[in-house]
C-alpha cells in the first residue's frame, strides 16, 4: 500500500527522521535565534541524550510548562497523565524533574482521609499547602490509587475532581464542624498504558485529566531494547552524578521565567473539540455472551481543555522568556490535544488520516494498527460510535459484522470476499484542518 500523500509529505519525513535520528526536541529545528533559553535547553538535552536512550524531550517540555502554568494562580489546575510503558523513563526523567521545583510535593501513598484529616492540625496534604496551592506529583498513580478497592478509587476519584474545582470540604468523625479547603492544586501523574481500561468509566462524572504519551522502543524493534539496556547499565554506578547535574539543567532554566503570553487562537478551540469527541467513553453491555456498542457518554464542555491548552502555550512562552508565539508553543500544544485521545483510538486515526480521502480496508487498516484483533476489533467500533469513521458506501454495511466476526475468529484467519472499507468522516477531517494537525500527525504519530 502506498498513500496518496507520499510524494506531499517526503519533506515532513525526513524532518521527522533528522528529529528521531539526533533525537532533538521540535524548537531545535524551528527556533530562528539562538537564546539564552535555547542555549540552555541545548546543553539540557546534549546532557540527557549522554546517560539516557532517546529520552521525550518534547513531553519533558509540556511537564515544565504544566507546571510554569500552574503558578498562574488565577487560571485553572492542569491535571497530567505522563503514560509510558514500565521502565520507559516517564519517571526518572519527567516527574523528578518538576521535585525540585518549588511546591512540589510527592505523593506514593493515599487513603480517602490523606487529603484532609481529623487527626490533627496540619495533618492532611492540602494543609501543608504553603499558599493554599501546590503541585501533587504521583510517581506510580497505578499503584497509588488504580489498585485500591473500587470504592476506595472512586472516592479518592471524587476527591480529586473536587480538589480541582478548588474547594473540598470533608465531614470527619472525630470533629463537629466540617472541614474545608480552599486553593489551587495541579498534578502530574505518572502512568502505564492499562490507565485508559480503568479511567474510561471515569469520564462521564466530568473528565479533569489531559494525556502525555512519552515515548518509548515498540516491544519488537530489539535493537533500540538493547540500547536502553546499554544506557541503563551506564547509570548504575553515576546515579549520584546524573541527578545532581539533571537538578543543576533544570533548575538553570527556571532562572529567567518570563510572564508569557497570552494566547488567542481559534486553533485552540478546535483543538479541544478534537480531544472531547475522540475520548468520549462508549457504552457496552453484555449480550448474548459477548459485549455490544449500546451508546456512548456524554460530550464534555470544551471550557477545561481549551483552559489548559492556552495554559501550556503561555507556560511555554514564559519557559522561553519571550512575549511571542512561536512554532513551537503551537506544537507543544497540539501534542498534549492529540496525545490525550486514547492511544489506541488515535492509532487508528491516524492511518485513516494519511491515507483520506482513500478508504481502508479493516484488513489493512488491521496491518498498519499492529494490535491484536480483538483490541483493533473494539477500537474500530469506538470510533464507529463516535462518528469519527464511517463505511465508505451503503453496499458495504451488510459485510461489517461477517466481517469483524472473520476477524476475531483466530490469528490465522484470512478475511475473504467483501470487506468494509473504512475512511474519516468529512467533517471530522475538516476539524483536523482547521486545527492545523493534519501534518503534524503525519510527521509525529
Amino acid at each position: 500500500m502506498h498513500s496518496n500523500k507520499d510524494l506531499r509529505n517526503s519533506q515532513g519525513k525526513f524532518t521527522q527522521k533528522f528529529c528521531c535520528l539526533f533525537h532533538i526536541s521540535w524548537d531545535r529545528l524551528y527556533s530562528v535565534s539562538e537564546t539564552p533559553f535555547e542555549q540552555k535547553w541545548a546543553a539540557l538535552s546534549k546532557f540527557l541524550n549522554e546517560w539516557y536512550e532517546k529520552p521525550d524531550l518534547n513531553s519533558l517540555r509540556i511537564i515544565l510548562c504544566a507546571y510554569i502554568a500552574h503558578l498562574e494562580l488565577t487560571d485553572p489546575p492542569i491535571y497530567l497523565f505522563v503514560n509510558g510503558a514500565p521502565g520507559s523513563g516517564k519517571t526518572e526523567i519527567a516527574i523528578r524533574a518538576i521535585e525540585w521545583l518549588k511546591h512540589v510535593h510527592s505523593i506514593s501513598e493515599l487513603s480517602s482521609n490523606s487529603f484532609l484529616s481529623g487527626f490533627g492540625e496540619k495533618s492532611g496534604i492540602l494543609d501543608n499547602l504553603k499558599g493554599g496551592h501546590g503541585v501533587l506529583t504521583f510517581p506510580d498513580f497505578n499503584n497509588t490509587i488504580l489498585t485500591q478497592d473500587p470504592i476506595m478509587r472512586m472516592q479518592l476519584v471524587g476527591q480529586l475532581r473536587r480538589i480541582y474545582d478548588g474547594k473540598f470540604d470533608k465531614k470527619v468523625g472525630n470533629k463537629a464542624k466540617v472541614l474545608t479547603w480552599k486553593g489551587k492544586v495541579s498534578c502530574i501523574a505518572a502512568v502505564t498504558p492499562n490507565i485508559e481500561e480503568f479511567w474510561a468509566l471515569t469520564r462521564d462524572l466530568g473528565e479533569r485529566w489531559l494525556t502525555v504519551q512519552w515515548t518509548s522502543p515498540d516491544a519488537d524493534d530489539y535493537i533500540a531494547l538493547r540500547k536502553y539496556a546499554t544506557k541503563s547499565r551506564s547509570q548504575i554506578a553515576n546515579k549520584p552524578f546524573i541527578h545532581a547535574e539533571y537538578k543543576k539543567h533544570i533548575l538553570g532554566l527556571f532562572t529567567e521565567i518570563g510572564e508569557g503570553a497570552t494566547p488567542n487562537l481559534e486553533i485552540i478551540d478546535s483543538l479541544a473539540l478534537i480531544v472531547e469527541i475522540s475520548r468520549v467513553n462508549v457504552i457496552r453491555e453484555y449480550e448474548r455472551g459477548k459485549y455490544v456498542v449500546v451508546g456512548k457518554g456524554q460530550q464534555q464542555s470544551l471550557s477545561r481543555v481549551a483552559q489548559n491548552l492556552a495554559a501550556i502555550i503561555k507556560g511555554s512562552t514564559a519557559l522561553r522568556n519571550s512575549d511571542k508565539i512561536e512554532d513551537i508553543d503551537i506544537r507543544l500544544a497540539m501534542k498534549l490535544a492529540l496525545d490525550s485521545i486514547p492511544h489506541k483510538r488515535m492509532n487508528l486515526i491516524k492511518h485513516l488520516v494519511n491515507y483520506y480521502p482513500t478508504p481502508l480496508t479493516s484488513g489493512d487498516l488491521l496491518k498498519l494498527s499492529k494490535v491484536s484483533k480483538a483490541s483493533y476489533v473494539r477500537t474500530l467500533a469506538d470510533i464507529r460510535a463516535l462518528d469519527i469513521v464511517k463505511p465508505e458506501n451503503k453496499q458495504h454495511s451488510q459485510q461489517i459484522a461477517l466481517t469483524l466476526e472473520e476477524l476475531t475468529e483466530g490469528e490465522n484467519v484470512e478475511v475473504k470476499g467483501k470487506e468494509e472499507l473504512i475512511v474519516l468522516k468529512p467533517s471530522f477531517y475538516k476539524l483536523l484542518e482547521e486545527a492545523n494537525v493534519i501534518k503534524f500527525i503525519e510527521e509525529n504519530y
